[in-house]
C-alpha cells in the first residue's frame, strides 16, 4: 500500500505534493507495472483530502501515460520504472495553475 504523506504547512499545493510522491514512487520502483492503485475515494479518505485533489493527480498521471483507467475496475500502473521519466516542473506548474 502507498505510504504518502502530505504537509499542509508546505507552500506546495496538496495536488503537487501528491503528484511528486507518485512520480517518485514510479521512478524508484515502489509502484510497479500492473499494480492497482487505490480508488479515488479510498486514497482521499486515507490522506484526508477531497476526491477532486486525487482526481486531478490521477488525471495528470493518465495524461502522461503512467497509469490507465479501467471503468468499473480502477486505476493500474502501466509505467515500467526502467523508462526515463520526464522532468516534473511542467507538471507541477499545470497542477498549481489549472487551465
Amino acid at each position: 500500500m502507498l505510504s504518502f504523506t502530505l504537509d499542509r504547512n508546505s507552500p506546495l499545493a496538496l495536488q503537487t505534493q501528491l503528484y511528486q510522491q507518485f512520480h517518485t514512487a514510479l521512478h524508484d520502483g515502489s509502484l510497479r507495472h500492473g499494480e492497482r492503485l487505490p480508488s479515488i475515494r479510498e486514497l482521499g479518505g486515507k490522506l484526508h483530502v477531497s476526491r477532486n485533489t486525487i482526481t486531478a493527480v490521477y488525471e495528470k498521471l493518465l495524461q502522461e501515460g503512467f497509469i490507465a483507467s479501467r471503468p468499473g475496475v480502477g486505476y493500474d500502473v502501466i509505467y515500467a520504472s526502467h523508462i526515463d521519466l520526464p522532468e516534473t516542473p511542467t507538471a507541477r506548474h499545470e497542477l498549481d495553475h489549472p487551465p
